[in-house]
């Protein structure tokens, strides 16, 4: 493994104290899901962060975007394994289901977009297979009433604020969302895919955490493996591979 990535079981052994830490989208999204095993491992480094006292959590913007986009899908999907469950197999929603679920006739409404087999492989798998942008285009171009989307959009938000608070109040974790140079980034980025043969949104992640001038970038992705980093194409940077 190379001296610029530090796995999960070298993580405990690494002093963060004073440290400026940059995080992807997986990395947060993980520790929001309940049902994502790997949630426990970014559980724990946050309290290793905590207790060690690192100068500041950098989440950009577009990993901001992506997490409340991921969220908001997530809620979508929730909301269509529910009410697929109690229109085809009389499911007597929990009061915590209802809270997802909002105005059912929204839910149904929605429910109208998405191929039955589709839902149905919803229900049994836990996946569903089918465009939820689709499904919001069609919904509000044939829907009149709207108001119903509302619980949708504010429980993505709801939950991405709630992150930052509970990192700042619990963790006395300070939070940064640097306003980088999009030209800039993108300039570095390009360089970084061609040198280090990573996809581009990866590129984008060491760009972005390189020009802030992060100490680590911490993330779940496997893409990281190789050895191709040097101190020329990203500085000091280290990569933290937790999962």
């Amino acid at each position: 493994m190379s001296g610029f990535i530090i796995d999960s079981n070298d993580v405990i052994y690494e002093d963060f104290s004073q440290a400026s830490i940059a995080v992807d989208a997986c990395f947060l999204l993980a520790y929001l899901d309940a049902d994502d095993p790997r949630g426990d491992r970014v559980s724990e480094l946050f309290d290793k962060w905590s207790v060690e006292n690192i100068t500041e959590l950098v989440i950009t913007n577009k990993i901001a975007a992506e997490i409340v986009h991921n969220l908001f899908k997530n809620t979508i999907r929730d909301v269509l394994y529910l009410i697929h469950k109690i229109n085809t197999r009389s499911y007597q929603p929990t009061y915590e289901d209802l809270m997802i679920i909002g105005d059912i006739t929204t839910a149904r409404n929605l429910a109208r977009y998405v191929p039955t087999t589709k839902l149905d492989e919803l229900v049994r798998h836990g996946e569903l297979y089918y465009s939820i942008e689709s499904i919001l285009k069609d919904f509000k171009k044939h829907q009149m009433n709207r108001e119903g989307l509302h619980n949708y959009y504010n429980q993505a938000v709801d939950t991405f604020q709630g992150l930052i608070r509970d990192l700042s109040s619990d963790l006395s974790i300070t939070v940064n969302t640097p306003d980088l140079d999009d030209n800039v980034v993108q300039e570095l980025a390009l360089n970084i895919m061609r040198m280090q043969q990573l996809d581009v949104f990866d590129a984008f992640h060491i760009a972005s955490s390189t020009l802030q001038g992060c100490n680590y970038f911490a993330t779940l992705d496997s893409d990281f493996i190789h050895t191709y980093y040097t101190t020329e194409s990203i500085g000091e940077l280290k990569i933290l591979k937790v999962a």
